[in-house]
Order: structure tokens, then C-alpha cells, then sequence
């Protein structure tokens, strides 16, 4: 039985040609996501420390 990177390798060589193709556009689908989401909480840093500063009420 094949453990850890062993099995990966294996289980890739069985599995034939487009495979590799997938499993990066794979990758670069989750990078994208990670990338996205990390845009949007720099974008809205400014927007929630206003919202968090107190405002007088006069």
C-alpha cells in the first residue's frame, strides 16, 4: 500500500493525460477565490473603521 506523496503520484500516472490540465485550473480557481476575497476585505477596511469611530451627536 502507498502512503502520502507516493499514492498521489501513482493515483496521477493511472489516471492519464487532461488530468494535470484540471487540477490546475483547479488551483487557479481557488487562488482566484483567495485573491478575491482578500481584495475585498482590503476594500472595505476604510468603510468598517468609520463605521466603528464614534460620531458626536451634537
Amino acid at each position: 500500500m502507498l502512503h502520502g506523496d507516493d499514492a498521489s503520484s501513482e493515483r496521477r500516472r493511472d489516471v492519464g493525460a487532461g488530468s494535470d490540465d484540471q487540477a490546475q485550473g483547479e488551483s487557479n480557481a481557488r487562488e482566484e477565490t483567495r485573491t478575491t476575497r482578500l481584495e475585498t476585505r482590503i476594500d472595505l477596511s476604510p468603510l468598517v473603521e468609520s463605521l466603528e469611530t464614534p460620531v458626536a451627536v451634537g
